[in-house]
């Protein structure tokens, strides 16, 4: 195979490995969008935000009987607060938890499907004496020596893309100059 295959299957291996850095990203904002705050946890908020307001704008000692109901009011609300967060918070854990699954599965079936798709295919040959102390483990699957096959060509491409991620990482990082 030529150079066209080459660019195309590291094209694949480059959009998988961007796919499989940012899903995370992906979960959490999807995430956001399913689990917004219903319209009762809304009110309940405004509600608990006017009622602490009410308390602070009255006397304690002048109006203990009314501070006393405020207090109790605020006490329930925050106590219906959390045990609505806590619900939505279980929700959103295992929903993220199986849409990372998900697509991590898909990530990976990709990957597989590559390598089957390609098994048989010697991607570079050179001089088999070359890689004499792993020829066979480079040449995996195709068996060709003096080949690159498809696992191998993989992983280079896997450490390019991760050697170019740290080299963006470090050059986006703000340096600070001591003085």
């Amino acid at each position: 195979m030529g150079a066209v295959t080459l660019l195309i299957i590291f094209l694949a291996v480059f959009l998988l490995g961007i796919f499989q850095h940012y899903i995370s990203a992906f979960v959490k904002w999807l995430t956001k969008q399913f689990f917004k705050d219903s319209s009762q946890v809304t009110r309940l908020k405004d509600e608990l935000k006017e009622i602490i307001a009410e308390q602070n704008d009255t006397d304690m000692k002048e109006e203990f009987p009314k501070y006393a109901r405020l207090g109790r009011r605020k006490n329930k609300i925050q106590e219906h607060l959390k045990s609505l967060r806590q619900s939505k918070t279980t929700d959103t854990l295992y929903f993220s938890w199986g849409l990372t699954l998900v697509l991590n599965m898909l990530h990976t079936v990709c990957l597989i499907f590559l390598i089957w798709r390609y098994r048989y295919v010697e991607l570079i040959t050179m001089n088999p004496d070359w890689f004499w102390p792993v020829a066979s483990l480079v040449a995996f699957p195709t068996g060709i020596p003096g080949a690159v096959g498809i696992t191998c060509w993989v992983l280079i491409c896997n450490v390019i893309l991760r050697r170019l991620a740290q080299v963006k990482s470090t050059w986006g990082s703000p340096k600070l100059h001591e003085s």
